[in-house]
């Protein structure tokens, strides 16, 4: 029987590049019920391209290509639109530039079979830029050891994951699935999660997977079920905005769910995100934000000899980042926002859960104008 899973893709300017991805439904050795391609209102031939696929390809699954009245900017508004017209139980989205390796539907499946209370499945990626992992926090999350003990191998290895395991997997790896390529969920998830939110230009993923680790448990599937592209138009090369945008992201989620605060070991994975973030801005020369944030995680967490060789090392990135980070781009002003961003998430902490709702009301909060950010 054909499990209840549509495909959702949302679609903007790509005629050059969606014909793969939609070929990589096709050729899934479990097909879905559905195909919703949503187009965020292209100037190119991206909707004839589709359209021309679903009348010569001759699919057996339902093919729709949707349109939306007018452009939103990021791909959230399609992605919504996709679900909103989907009456299956699971949802997967694949985005326009990248690609499902051919078992994903039929493997995923079997593990929602096998553990129905699952709200979410995540699962491993490549990157044609690195067959070994499509992202570093992936790589990261891999290597884990919190994650590995949870490892179960019955011929397909995955991690189950708890309410707070995986949000404490997500506030110390960021969004590990490397996008929602990775993440195939339940559809009464998403509405219970809030729908995607398009507050962020880049990481309205990694928003929505800390909301699901608030819906039910989850599992993550350690194979490579689908390859990113890597092209000059990736929005995650502006990866100065994605490490504030993610601290912003983090301190929004806290303060929603302030429980997750006691959560053993996300003091330390707040300290881990904000360190990172200072390595970025360090990346680009910005040596005096980046050891002012760096100063308020020792503040904050206390002093360590390896929270010291993070202070110390940040000289080294601007070198890295001409080695690994070559078409990644920041500014001063990205850099600026994020010691105010680290300084308030890391500010939590000293409040405690029962203060943190109070003193987020009324405050001056610069998140939504991220967006127009240069």
């Amino acid at each position: 029987m054909r499990p209840s899973i549509s495909v959702v893709v949302p679609a903007y300017n790509g005629q050059h590049l969606i014909v793969q991805a939609l070929e990589s439904v096709a050729l899934q050795t479990c097909s879905p019920r559905s195909l919703l391609v949503v187009d965020d209102c292209s100037t190119d031939a991206t909707v004839e391209v589709c359209e021309s696929w679903k009348r010569d390809r001759q699919v057996s699954f339902d093919v729709q290509v949707l349109r939306l009245s007018e452009n939103s900017g990021n791909p959230v508004a399609p992605i919504n639109r996709g679900i909103t017209a989907s009456d299956d139980e699971f949802i997967a989205v694949l985005e326009q530039d990248d690609a499902f390796h051919p078992s994903k539907l039929e493997l995923t499946m079997a593990v929602f079979r096998e553990f129905p209370d699952l709200a979410f499945l995540s699962h491993s990626g490549t990157s044609d830029a690195d067959e070994n992992a499509a992202s570093i926090s992936q790589r990261n999350f891999h290597r884990d050891r919190e994650v590995k003990r949870t490892m179960t191998d019955t011929g397909l290895e995955f991690a189950k994951l708890s309410c707070n395991d995986a949000a404490l997997m997500g506030l110390r790896h960021s969004m590990y699935p490397a996008g929602f390529p990775g993440i195939v969920f339940r559809r009464s998830a998403w509405l219970q999660a809030g729908k995607c939110e398009d507050h962020y230009k880049i990481v309205n993923d990694f928003s929505f997977l800390l909301r699901l680790t608030r819906c039910g448990a989850s599992a993550h599937v350690f194979r490579p079920l689908y390859s990113r592209r890597s092209h000059a138009t990736n929005l995650s090369h502006s990866s100065g905005l994605a490490y504030v945008e993610s601290l912003v992201c983090i301190r929004k989620f806290l303060v929603k769910h302030p429980e997750v605060m006691s959560v053993p070991g996300v003091r330390e994975a707040i300290g881990w995100r904000v360190t990172e973030a200072a390595w970025n801005m360090a990346a680009f020369g910005f040596l005096s934000q980046s050891k002012a944030m760096i100063k308020d995680v020792i503040a904050t967490n206390g002093w360590t000899w390896s929270r010291q060789s993070h202070q110390t090392l940040r000289w080294l990135m601007p070198a890295y980042r001409k080695l690994r980070m070559r078409r990644a781009v920041s500014n001063q002003s990205i850099a600026d926002n994020a010691v105010e961003q680290s300084k308030r998430l890391l500010q939590m902490f000293e409040m405690g859960p029962p203060s943190i709702a109070n003193a987020e009301q009324g405050s001056a909060d610069t998140d939504h104008s991220l967006r127009d950010r240069p």
